[in-house]
């Protein structure tokens, strides 16, 4: 897998930029895990990790794909 891209939305926001980012990637390449269903497998050569901004704070499973994709580089 050469692209992956986790989001957590709760605006729709972080939906909408994820599936466009999605659109302009080859889709045999890329998986997308909304974080809200599912889990980063942290595997890709290119990772994309977006969120909603609404309190100030970086949601759990937004730091848990971080460690996922931080685990593949180290």
């Amino acid at each position: 897998m050469k692209y992956e891209i986790s989001y957590l939305s709760k605006s729709g926001n972080a939906t909408i930029l994820a599936e466009t980012i999605a659109s302009m990637l080859p889709p045999e390449d890329t998986r997308v895990v909304d974080l809200a269903k599912g889990e980063a497998a942290g595997g890709a050569d290119i990772s994309f990790i977006g969120f909603d901004v609404e309190t100030g704070t970086t949601p759990l499973k937004i730091m848990d794909a971080v460690c996922a994709v931080k685990r593949k580089v180290l």
